[in-house]
């Protein structure tokens, strides 16, 4: 079974301008509406293909990887195992974060979401860019978006 590999940002991507206050970390308040479309598009990828969400955006918060799964399944109730949740190096710099995580990877069936500008030429063909206001509050196109990108693939 082929393997999917989506990496998240969470700045701009499920913390956005729609964010409510959360008491268990400040600054890391999730959009109600991007949770609901990362469990949607969790759920179509996984009724597909094998899974693996990887976080690359962990070392702004200063939380610690059973922290960060623990706020995903138990706080934000995304339906993930901990198993299939990673998190790329802390370096500071998303790009080389992302680029030393796939150098070890058999299988290269990427989805990379994030807030940012175009991604260096050879991570921008699996770039799925979002504007910080408003995440991946656009559910259908999230999904439409990713389902498309994992095709050509």
């Amino acid at each position: 079974m082929r393997k999917v590999y989506l990496f998240l940002d969470f700045d701009g991507v499920m913390v956005t301008k729609f964010s409510s206050f959360s008491e268990f970390h400040e600054g890391m308040e999730f959009d109600d509406k991007c949770i609901n479309t990362l469990n949607q598009l969790i759920k179509i990828i996984r009724n597909k293909y094998s899974f693996s969400l990887v976080i690359s955006s962990n070392w702004k918060y200063e939380l610690t990887k059973s922290e960060i799964k623990h706020m995903l399944i138990e706080i934000y109730n995304i339906d993930i195992s901990e198993n299939d949740i990673h998190f790329t190096k802390n370096t500071g710099n998303k790009y080389n974060e992302i680029n030393s995580f796939i150098d070890n990877l058999d299988s290269k069936c990427l989805v990379i979401i994030l807030e940012d500008d175009p991604l260096p030429r050879n991570l921008n063909y699996f770039q799925i860019r979002t504007r910080s206001e408003d995440g991946i509050r656009a559910t259908d196109d999230i999904l439409n978006a990713v389902d498309e990108l994992i095709k050509k693939q």
